[in-house]
C-alpha cells in the first residue's frame, strides 16, 4: 500500500488499524488508517536511531487493562472476535502505542504541566473527576405484584425483621438468601423513582411500595454516604502525568508530521 524510506506498509497492516478502531468504538476510513500505518513506520525508524525498545512486561500489563476494561478475557475474546483483530494483533497496537509514547517522552523530557495547569485541570474538573457520588447502603424485597407488595409493607410495619421477610417473600435471586442486602449503591445510578422513594428518610426507615422495572419493591435505608471531593494532593500527581503526557503527544504530532515531510513516503495504487 505504501513504502516509507524504502519499509513497506502492507495491507495486512491496514487492515489491522482498521480492526483495532472497530475494537475501541471508533471509525476510520481507509485513507486515515493507512496514515496511520505510516506513522508507525516513522514512530519505529525514530525509535530505532535513539535505541528505544518496548519492555515485555509493561506490554502485558497493557493487554491485562484491555482485558478487565472489556470485562474479561472471554469478554475480550468476543470482543476481539467481532472487530476482526487477533490478540497477536493487539499485542503489536499495545506495543506500538508504548513505543509511541517512550518517544515522545525521548524527545520531549522538558516539557511538563506546570503547578498552575494541573490545579486549573482540578478545578475545572472536580465535580465531574474528582467528586465520588453520594452512596446508599441499601436493602431491597422484589415481589411480583402489588398485593403482595402491600401485605410485606404491612408485615414490616408491624415490626417484622427485613432480613427474614425477604427471605420469605423477595424474588430477587441476587439477593434474596442475603436477606435482600443490596450493599452501598450510587445515588445517581438509581432509578428515578427509587430516588424518590429514598428522599428524606433515615437509617432503619422502609420505603412503601415502589414500582420499577415491571416489578414492586421495598427498600430498607441502612446507611447514607455524602458526595466527596477527592482532595487535591491526592490526585495532583496522576493529574500531572497526564497533562505531560498530553503535551508531549501533541509536541510528537508536529514532530512527526516534519519528519514525514521529510521522508521518502510512496503511496501506492
Amino acid at each position: 500500500m505504501a513504502r516509507v524510506d524504502g519499509v513497506e506498509v502492507t495491507r495486512a497492516d491496514v487492515d489491522a488499524i482498521l480492526a483495532e478502531a472497530r475494537l475501541e468504538g471508533r471509525t476510520l476510513d481507509w485513507s486515515q488508517a493507512l496514515d496511520q500505518a505510516v506513522r508507525r513506520v516513522l514512530v519505529r525508524h525514530a525509535a530505532a536511531r535513539a535505541g528505544l525498545t518496548v519492555d515485555a512486561a509493561a506490554v502485558q500489563t497493557g493487554l491485562s487493562a484491555i482485558g478487565e476494561r472489556s470485562g474479561g478475557e472471554a469478554a475480550l475474546t468476543a470482543a476481539l472476535k467481532k472487530a476482526g483483530l487477533t490478540r497477536d494483533q493487539l499485542k503489536a497496537a499495545v506495543a506500538a502505542g508504548l513505543l509511541e509514547g517512550g518517544l515522545a517522552d525521548a524527545q520531549f523530557p522538558g516539557l511538563r504541566a506546570g503547578e498552575a495547569a494541573v490545579s486549573s485541570f482540578y478545578r475545572r474538573n472536580a465535580d465531574v473527576l474528582f467528586t465520588k457520588a453520594a452512596e446508599v447502603r441499601l436493602g431491597k424485597i422484589t415481589v411480583p405484584g402489588e398485593l403482595i407488595a402491600d401485605k410485606v409493607a404491612a408485615r414490616l410495619a408491624a415490626g417484622a425483621p427485613f432480613g427474614p421477610t425477604a427471605r420469605r417473600f423477595s424474588m430477587d435471586p441476587e439477593t434474596r438468601f442475603e436477606g435482600g442486602l443490596l450493599g452501598w449503591v450510587s445515588v445517581p445510578s438509581l432509578p428515578p423513582e427509587v430516588r424518590a422513594a429514598l428522599a428524606g428518610l433515615r437509617a432503619g426507615d422502609v420505603t412503601g411500595p415502589v414500582r420499577s422495572f415491571g416489578r414492586w419493591q421495598l427498600f430498607k435505608l441502612f446507611g447514607r454516604r455524602p458526595a466527596r471531593l477527592t482532595p487535591f494532593a491526592d490526585v495532583a500527581e496522576p493529574i500531572r502525568r497526564e497533562l505531560t503526557r498530553r503535551r508531549r503527544a501533541a509536541a510528537l504530532d508536529d514532530w512527526l508530521a516534519r519528519a514525514r515531510a521529510r521522508a521518502t513516503v510512496e503511496i501506492l495504487p
